[in-house]
């Protein structure tokens, strides 16, 4: 019995022990001025146990001697206070506002500023930003990512073209596109598309003529200022790879209820007949009967198809899901950037291709005063595409058009995929398809090539001394390198003596047209020097001076 007694008794001791360790703490929180933070967060830091201040800035919360609390508020820093022998505390919160002195931006000529000293608007994003969704350019890696940017795709070719805008339109006839700075060298902006996502460290934009004034006028609408990775402290290797399919999202409305027909053949009271080799679609309403499609051929036959809107949908599956793929690997050093990138890029339009291959080395040191930074990067592009502008040159006549002009005026009950193959196909063949005014467009994808190749080269070195706190001297040379050559073959028109002679086609349309061969050799070239002074210094306590003065030379050549 004394036992029990003895053992009740050391547990009650126990207790009560425990139950003292355990106190109400009663807290306040205040800013930096001393005014109450309202609404903070209060959490007993890895445990569930929180409480929430009031709008006094007055918390209560049950805690041990020893827990450490953690303060959240919006709009200021965390903190941690550990609770000790006082059951009351008073806790002061930094603003998180206070941040944006550390922020730096690069400006203008490469110069990095505190974002609390510009007077203009800028948005910087950091390569983890611009790689989210894995977008293969950065043309695409930018829309939506920054205010009052606007890209806007010019084309669905592989060529990955794209119009860009900063804050609007600034000319109705004029360029309204932004300059392109890459390490501080001025680069055409074309080559924004060939320039890996993944190899950029930050990028800026520069969002006014007032920001970019320094470059004169080809900064007017705006600056975009990228600067690549030049090495880290860890040794990384990196590699990805990025697999994006393309589709026709949208196509113009067309009307479906009406085939062929131009006002050859009429009824009594006006209305068009049906006209079964016409590529104008006001012919009579579809009623599903069996009709014939384009003339009798050579050995009598012709095509009959259902006269009803059932191939309406191949003008959208005619063209096809674009892919890209994108491998990448890239080694970082102390000093040194070394990456490599590939990219097979297939359009929408059949048979159109892009291959580009991109090597960049970056590198730096630092000897004290002195620092050295260089870049060389080297894009090789090869493609092969359906020449449409030069299309008019082997089907002069007037319903020509393009490739999309010639999809678009087909006729809902024509079976424009049967055509496909229009070499072996009888009825896809040159002499013998349907449309005595337009070609079969499997035929201009197959004939009137653009085949090419683009070799880029752009180097950058930059040397700087800091001679004095307040004074650097900074020179920087840089250039761009773009060599192309492209071949563009029109294949002879060959049509047979029936469709001439005897079927007595269109003329304009159906005779015989020879081959053409155009070759085109470009060399551009763009040295630019630049070399200046700056720094800045606090000349009293309440008067600073920062400072820019230099100059540049810049070099155009293009044959």
């Amino acid at each position: 019995m004394r036992k029990f007694y003895l053992c009740f008794l050391m547990l009650m001791l126990v207790s009560v022990y425990a139950s003292s360790q355990t106190k109400s703490v009663m807290g306040h929180i205040t800013d930096e001025n001393g005014h109450a933070v309202s609404f903070a967060s209060v959490k007993i830091k890895n445990t569930k146990t929180g409480a929430a201040a009031d709008a006094a800035g007055s918390f209560v919360i049950r805690a041990n001697t020893g827990d450490v609390l953690l303060i959240t508020a919006t709009g200021f820093n965390s903190k941690e206070v550990t609770v000790g022998d006082d059951n009351i505390i008073s806790i002061s919160l930094s603003s998180a506002s206070q941040e944006l002195t550390n922020v730096v931006v690069t400006t203008a000529l490469g110069i990095q500023r505190q974002a609390k000293d510009l007077g203009y608007a800028t948005t910087t994003i950091s390569n983890k930003t611009l790689v989210q969704g894995k977008s293969v350019n950065i043309q695409q890696a930018l829309n939506g990512k920054i205010s009052g940017l606007n890209v806007s795709t010019v084309n669905s070719g592989v060529m990955e073209n794209a119009k860009i805008n900063i804050r609007g339109i600034r000319s109705l006839t004029g360029n309204n596109q932004p300059m392109l700075v890459v390490d501080g060298a001025p680069t055409p902006l074309g080559y924004l598309s060939s320039i890996p996502p993944d190899d950029v460290q930050t990028l800026t934009v520069l969002k006014s003529a007032a920001s970019a004034a320094i470059y004169g006028p080809d900064a007017v609408n705006g600056v975009i200022i990228i600067n690549t990775k030049r090495g880290g402290k860890t040794p990384t290797v990196t590699i990805s790879s990025t697999l994006e399919a393309t589709k026709v999202s949208f196509f113009p409305k067309l009307q479906k209820d009406f085939g062929a027909g131009a006002g050859e053949v009429a009824d009594p009271y006006g209305n068009y007949g049906y006209v079964p080799y016409e590529n104008q679609q006001y012919g009579p309403h579809f009623d599903g009967t069996i009709k014939p499609l384009g003339i009798p051929l050579q050995d009598g036959s012709i095509q009959m198809v259902p006269y009803s809107n059932d191939h309406y949908k191949d003008k959208i599956k005619f063209w096809n899901t674009g892919l890209t793929l994108q491998n990448s690997a890239s080694i970082t050093g102390e000093d040194f950037y070394v990456s490599m990138e590939d990219a097979k890029i297939q359009g929408l339009v059949p048979d159109d291709v892009n291959r580009r291959t991109s090597l960049r080395f970056n590198g730096g040191k630092k000897y004290g005063a002195f620092s050295i930074n260089y870049g060389l990067n080297y894009i090789l592009q090869n493609y092969d595409v359906v020449n449409e502008a030069g299309f008019g040159a082997t089907q002069p006549g007037a319903y020509a058009g393009g490739l999309f002009f010639l999809v678009m005026q087909i006729p809902s009950n024509v079976p424009l995929l049967n055509y496909k193959d229009w070499q072996n196909s009888k009825f896809a063949q040159y002499s013998n398809y349907y449309d005595e005014f337009a070609v079969n467009p499997y035929w201009l994808i197959g004939n009137v090539r653009s085949r090419g190749r683009e070799d880029d080269i752009i180097g950058n070195l930059e040397a700087s001394y800091k001679f004095l706190p307040w004074l650097t001297a900074t020179a920087r040379l840089s250039s761009n390198l773009a060599f192309q050559n492209t071949t563009n073959t029109n294949a002879p028109v060959v049509v047979t003596d029936w469709a001439i002679n005897i079927a007595k086609r269109n003329g304009t349309q159906y005779s015989n047209r020879p081959g053409l061969v155009g070759t085109d050799e470009n060399y551009a070239s763009r040295i630019n020097l630049d070399y200046f002074l700056s720094g800045d210094d606090n000349i009293t306590k309440d008067f600073s001076l920062k400072y820019i003065a230099g100059s540049s030379i810049r070099q155009n050549r293009a044959k």
